[in-house]
């Protein structure tokens, strides 16, 4: 069923009643995403940097997700622009994008980028990332406030989702009923953690079941939120 209402994650995110566009000024350079091994390499993947550029731009003019956050993120102060806010760079990693919070930056790294559709979730999971660091006081530092909002990125961002996960096959089961959505949310987040900081996967996990309860059910900024699970 449909959300009724947005539920804020209290005591995780402290919000702030203040024009946080002070603290949000985009630099002209990538250089302190908060994620281990990026460096440039010498090969490109399915999608190119000059394909990736327009094709963020449509999403961003024609997604719904991704023009309700940036919508809002607008009325927050902090407001998106691609030539200031992304950044598309060749990663030797196997990580497909993240947000660096010290730079107000969102990296897309092009050579690990499928498609279409796997760049349009990747930046409204990355979206969902920049709107919880403008809407709150967020410490990335805190593995509970980066837990939560993972939780939140990879349900917004819909890549839990059934039609989504239908068509990768080692995926299917992931995504047959609550209790497996639950599991692929926690999976994923689990793994995002686990790429971005030093910590050990049991307490990773035990992070992820502490927050999941509350940060699952805010579906903020939308109102009208239902996962797509069976």
């Amino acid at each position: 069923m449909p959300a009724e209402s947005n539920v804020y994650v209290e005591g995780l995110f402290e919000a702030e009643n203040i024009n946080n566009h002070a603290r949000y000024q985009p630099k002209d350079k990538f250089s302190s995403l908060r994620t281990r091994g990026l460096s440039s390499a010498s090969s490109w993947n399915l999608l190119t940097k000059h394909s990736i550029e327009p094709n963020i731009k449509d999403i961003i003019k024609t997604n719904k997700k991704a023009r309700k956050l940036t919508s809002e993120l607008a009325k927050l102060g902090c407001p998106i622009s691609p030539e200031k806010n992304l950044a598309l760079e060749v990663c030797d990693t196997n990580i497909d994008a993240g947000f660096d919070d010290q730079q107000s930056q969102i990296l897309i790294c092009v050579n690990n980028i499928k498609s279409t559709e796997h760049l349009e979730k990747s930046l409204i999971h990355e979206l969902v990332h920049v709107y919880d660091h403008c809407r709150a006081k967020m410490n990335w530092d805190d593995l509970r406030h980066l837990a939560c909002s993972e939780v939140r990125a990879y349900q917004l961002a819909g890549q839990c989702a059934f039609d989504y996960r239908f068509r990768d096959w080692n995926s299917l089961s992931l995504a047959l009923s609550r209790e497996t959505y639950e599991r692929c949310i926690k999976s994923e987040a689990l793994r995002s953690v686990l790429a971005t900081r030093e910590i050990g996967r049991e307490d990773a996990r035990r992070v992820i079941d502490q927050v999941y309860p509350r940060c699952i059910a805010d579906f903020s900024p939308f109102t009208n939120f239902s996962p797509d699970i069976s």
